[in-house]
């Protein structure tokens, strides 16, 4: 099993009017922000 299909079963409890983004997406782009050494959400 490879780490996209492990990730997707999180389950996402956020409403459907908050869902602009799919969560494997909003992990994925903050997983790498921190990789990139980044700190706090205004910089992710």
């Amino acid at each position: 099993m490879c780490i996209s299909e492990q990730l997707k079963t999180i389950p996402d409890h956020r409403h459907n009017m908050n869902k602009k983004h799919d969560l494997i997406d909003v992990i994925f782009l903050t997983f790498s922000a921190i990789l990139s050494g980044v700190s706090g959400w205004e910089s992710i």
